[in-house]
């Protein structure tokens, strides 16, 4: 008995000289463990962070890189365009080209044609004068205004007739030289017009003169005799719009 009681007692002793150690050994490996899991968290987090970062350079590059592309692929097209327009603008300046190299002659020619008309008519309308004798109280004056006229328009289509054009597609100032042809082509039909006119108005005052004159005669027979007077006399002749 006294020896199954020593033995308790020895057992108790060494339960309360060991429980204190076990105790503190199980404290510092519990301490261990949740910084090894904190530790471990820790790592996750920075891995998550890392991949998240990885992931948000990837998607920055990506977007540069589609940028970079669609900038590409702008510039493409914008330069296609550019050739494209260049080829229409050269395509159209042919056609311009051969229009013009047929219009050019042909606008010199008309205005041309149009002088000699007029100077025809002119000429006749001389040549009634002297031979009829007809007195037109203001004939000198008018015809020194035809004269001017015919030699300004003498000169302006000979600028026509003159003018040097080559069309060059590939000539920057190529616009400039159409403006001076059409100047020179307006700058002709107005001389032209201007010239017609002063025909005209002295055709009208000769025909006026001659009506007076038959108006007078015609008073002077007193109704009897012959009624032709020299009216009918004056020039018909049409002189063209010149359009």
């Amino acid at each position: 008995m006294k020896k199954l009681l020593s033995l308790s007692l020895a057992g108790v002793l060494l339960v309360a000289f060991t429980g204190g150690p076990v105790t503190a050994q199980q404290q510092r490996y519990d301490s261990r463990q949740q910084q090894s899991e904190q530790q471990q968290r820790r790592s996750e987090q920075r891995d998550t962070r890392q991949r998240e970062e990885s992931r948000g350079e990837e998607s920055q590059q990506d977007s540069q890189a589609a940028q970079e592309d669609t900038r590409e692929r702008r510039e493409k097209i914008e330069q296609k365009v550019a050739e494209r327009k260049q080829e229409v603008k050269q395509e159209v300046c042919e056609r311009k080209k051969e229009q013009l190299q047929r219009v050019i002659p042909k606008l010199a020619t008309q205005a041309t044609a149009l002088k000699d008309a007029i100077d025809r008519v002119y000429d006749n309308v001389q040549g009634f004068v002297e031979s009829e004798q007809v007195v037109v109280s203001d004939y000198e004056a008018k015809k020194a205004s035809v004269d001017e006229a015919q030699a300004e328009a003498a000169a302006a289509v000979g600028v026509v007739e003159d003018y040097q054009f080559e069309l060059d597609c590939d000539n920057p100032n190529v616009g400039e030289q159409l403006d001076g042809f059409r100047l020179a082509v307006t700058q002709a039909r107005e001389a032209l017009h201007a010239y017609r006119d002063e025909l005209v108005a002295l055709i009208q005052s000769m025909r006026a003169q001659e009506a007076d004159n038959a108006d007078q005669q015609g008073e002077n027979q007193n109704g009897s005799g012959d009624d032709s007077t020299g009216a009918d006399n004056a020039p018909d002749e049409e002189v063209g719009n010149g359009q």
